[in-house]
């Protein structure tokens, strides 16, 4: 009887050069997914800033010009009286 012949693969030891370029490019790709996630969230709280200052700045916009019907109401009160109507307006100020 004759032996049949069937190749087989044959292991080799881990290519250096294969493993250093899988790992830079894994790493890179780790390291760009998360420079991303940190610019998203730097965008996330600059807007959010943003919108408080813009915010705050309509608020004193509000407490400095009133409707002109408050004007005439508040005319007629005292100054200590306001601000027992309106405490937060002191703060402000």
């Amino acid at each position: 009887m004759a032996a049949h012949k069937v190749a087989h693969a044959t292991l080799t030891g881990p290519s250096v050069v294969k493993e250093l370029v899988f790992g830079a490019i894994f790493g890179l790709a780790a390291g760009t997914l998360w420079k991303m996630h940190h610019w998203n969230e730097q965008r996330k709280v600059r807007a959010f800033y943003d919108l408080l200052e813009k915010v705050l700045l309509f608020m004193f916009l509000l407490i400095d010009i009133q409707p002109p019907t408050s004007i005439l109401n508040q005319a007629s009160m005292s100054s200590a009286n306001q601000e027992e109507m309106h405490p937060e307006i002191s703060f402000w100020f």
